[in-house]
């Protein structure tokens, strides 16, 4: 179950004088909301549950992973290309050694 899927936030042209889309990327500050629900309903929902915002870089994504998210939303990936799948493994494999863990489902919803 996705949450917090973004909604469609319109703004105005003021040369054209018309509507137009606002912005569509979320920000990794919005990454708050979603790991505040994520940790509260993954008790008590029996269903995988991901954020669909906010996951930007490696530090995002294991911010997810501790909340009990299992499948990231990756949007840092869609915005920069595919190696940024890399960046952010490295940073989770790193993260994963300084604190002595041997896979990522040690630190799911922790």
């Amino acid at each position: 179950m996705v949450l917090f899927n973004r909604f469609f936030s319109p703004d105005i042209d003021i040369e054209e004088m018309k509507v137009i889309a606002g912005p569509i990327y979320s920000n990794p500050d919005e990454i708050n909301l979603s790991l505040r629900w994520i940790a509260m309903l993954s008790e008590r929902i029996y269903c995988d549950l991901a954020a669909s915002s906010g996951i930007h870089d490696g530090k995002g994504l294991v911010k997810v992973l501790l909340a009990e998210q299992k499948q990231p939303k990756l949007l840092r990936v869609y915005i920069k290309g595919p190696g940024e799948i890399g960046v952010m493994l490295k940073f989770l494999e790193n993260y994963l050694q300084r604190h002595d863990f041997s896979s990522v489902s040690e630190i799911i919803g922790r």
